[in-house]
């Protein structure tokens, strides 16, 4: 599965939000020095999907605030959502 996501670094927190576009906009605290905002998306990520961080991975957008994040786990997209966003 590959989700669409905007990474807002330097956040006062960590939130998640599902956008109208069908894009989640996560806002991070750490910034984008040494991989640590990607770093801290994918425990983020598999903290709130409940799976292991081996199963996240970053397909594109390592450099970039906008991302395509591959899931190596079957979710439908009401599920994926209430995941993430819940």
């Amino acid at each position: 599965m590959i989700l669409k996501l905007r990474v807002i670094t330097g956040a006062s927190s960590e939130q998640l939000e599902w956008q109208e576009d069908g894009i989640l906009r996560v806002r991070l605290t750490s910034r984008p020095v040494e991989g640590k905002a990607n770093q801290e998306l994918i425990k983020l990520s598999s903290k709130r999907l409940k799976l292991p961080n081996s199963a996240i991975a970053i397909e594109s957008g390592s450099r970039s605030r906008d991302k395509l994040l591959n899931i190596a786990y079957e979710l439908d997209e009401r599920e994926l959502i209430r995941r993430l966003t819940g």
